[in-house]
């Protein structure tokens, strides 16, 4: 699975996948999360909103410094629903470049 929350919270990916996308519910909790992250991302992009950095104009990021840059400012540790490291920080820059 190519998405941290995914991975690390399928039951509540798919869930959300389910009551707000309508995916329907199976026992492939993966399945259903991807299905809810693909809808999320078309919705986006429905309302004329970036879903990477390409689409934002930005070719060729500099990963290293966004990182170093966000822990400078945020601490450690960044965020609320998961607590995110620098490795996951980079993890989900370089999934933006996809």
């Amino acid at each position: 699975m190519d998405d941290i929350h995914g991975r690390t919270y399928p039951k509540k990916i798919a869930r959300f996948a389910n009551r707000v996308f309508g995916v329907p519910e199976n026992e492939d909790l993966e399945e259903m999360a991807l299905a809810g992250i693909s809808r999320l991302k078309h919705f986006f992009r429905y309302m004329g909103l970036p879903v990477n950095f390409k689409e934002l104009g930005i070719e060729h990021p500099d990963i290293e410094l966004l990182v170093k840059k966000l822990h400078e400012n945020k601490g450690e540790l960044v965020g609320n629903y998961v607590k995110l490291n620098k490795e996951y920080s980079k993890e989900i820059f370089e999934l933006a470049c996809k």
